[in-house]
């Protein structure tokens, strides 16, 4: 696996199976000709002058920013230069324009026409009691009033928006495990027959059978997050309380023969995603251990997000680009700008009352953008004691 530093990310190592300096030149000049096709019939001029910024990252004098994360004009990360290389070219273009406006309209503080990106809860609810959650706080996990399962007739009813709306990511994830969820698989269909190719879910790995990981390859799920911390029992259950490492190991080596053997063409990545709780954790070892198994080992940097409300107020200001990039979406329909406000305090409404494009450009909402940029986040509970945008 290569190391790759990730700019602008919370990443302490990133090791992907990638090769980032590769010249794959053959898929750049067909990007380039798709590009330039689009671009003559593309009518909307915003649009079309996005599609000529990606064509121009993609020229000889661009072309080592363009796979090397160097953050020129435009650059692809492993995900994307992995997507490339392994989905039908019909979507590239589609792919990297949805991945262009992921990356520039936060920066920019662009306020999109719908969500870049939409994460959807199907259950609050976890099997296990990890020491950096927030599902250790019994104040949330043994309280009715913030957990259950998202109902399908919701879940239906934001898909199909999403879908109406063309955007093309989703994540299916948040506070809870998703595939706890009896009617994952369901959720999946949904999906991949709404043409959402930007898929990511975010599991444990504990409740993975073959039937989901057959949904999963089948719908062709972009990128599967297993959140693994250590490379050994002891580690990793003194970590992910109530996680049995045996299990997980079994489950993740299934996945990967599945893949293998099932689904030989497959798009979908897979990605061992830890985060660095105890000066034991080695990002080499982890590496070395789970490179076999996965596309990606990545190990990120605590974030003190089991009190989120009990966090030290920093008085520091910085805009956060979440706002500007994605939705969350509770099971119950409670629509939030990020999982860090894991009790609502920033309710901006109810999917299951509004539309989920009402709620992006609600009053609530443009109202607490108004206060990271007008460097008053200050006053803001919780955003003062987070420190996303700031470090």
């Amino acid at each position: 696996m290569n190391e790759l530093v990730v700019k602008g990310a919370s990443h302490l190592s990133f090791y992907s199976k990638e090769n980032m300096s590769e010249k794959f030149i053959s898929e750049v000049s067909a990007i380039q000709d798709l590009l330039k096709e689009k671009i003559g019939e593309e009518k909307n001029i915003e649009t079309k002058n996005e599609l000529k910024n990606i064509l121009e990252a993609s020229k000889p004098k661009s072309l080592n920013n363009f796979i090397n994360l160097d953050h020129g004009i435009f650059s692809l990360t492993p995900h994307e230069l992995f997507f490339i290389r392994n989905s039908e070219k019909s979507l590239w273009v589609d792919f990297l324009l949805h991945r262009y406006r992921f990356k520039k309209y936060p920066t920019s503080r662009k306020v999109s026409s719908f969500p870049v990106h939409v994460c959807i809860e199907p259950t609050a609810i976890c099997n296990l009691r990890c020491v950096m959650c927030f599902q250790i706080d019994k104040s949330f996990s043994q309280n009715k009033e913030y957990i259950g399962y998202m109902d399908m007739s919701l879940f239906n009813k934001v898909v199909d928006e999403i879908s109406k709306n063309n955007c093309k990511a989703v994540t299916l994830a948040s506070r809870g495990e998703p595939t706890l969820h009896k009617q994952f698989d369901i959720m999946l269909d949904k999906l991949h027959e709404k043409n959402i190719f930007d898929v990511k879910i975010n599991t444990n790995a504990t409740m993975l059978t073959d039937k989901l990981i057959h949904s999963i390859l089948k719908n062709k799920v972009a990128v599967v997050v297993f959140s693994v911390d250590a490379c050994n029992k002891e580690t990793y259950e003194r970590i992910r309380v109530k996680g049995k490492f045996e299990r997980v190991l079994k489950n993740i080596e299934r996945f990967n023969e599945i893949r293998k053997s099932d689904y030989p063409n497959s798009i979908t990545q897979t990605r061992i995603s830890g985060v660095a709780v105890e000066n034991t954790q080695n990002p080499i070892e982890m590496r070395d251990y789970w490179e076999k198994y996965v596309d990606q080992v990545s190990i990120r940097r605590e974030i003190p997000r089991w009190d989120s409300y009990g966090n030290k107020i920093h008085n520091k200001e910085g805009v956060c680009n979440l706002l500007y990039e994605r939705l969350y979406v509770w099971f119950d329909g409670t629509c939030v700008p990020c999982d860090y406000d894991y009790k609502s305090y920033l309710n901006l409404g109810n999917a299951n009352n509004n539309t989920i494009k009402e709620i992006w450009h609600g009053e609530k909402y443009n109202e607490i953008r108004k206060i990271h940029t007008s460097q008053t986040r200050k006053c803001l509970e919780p955003c003062n004691r987070c420190n996303f945008g700031i470090d």
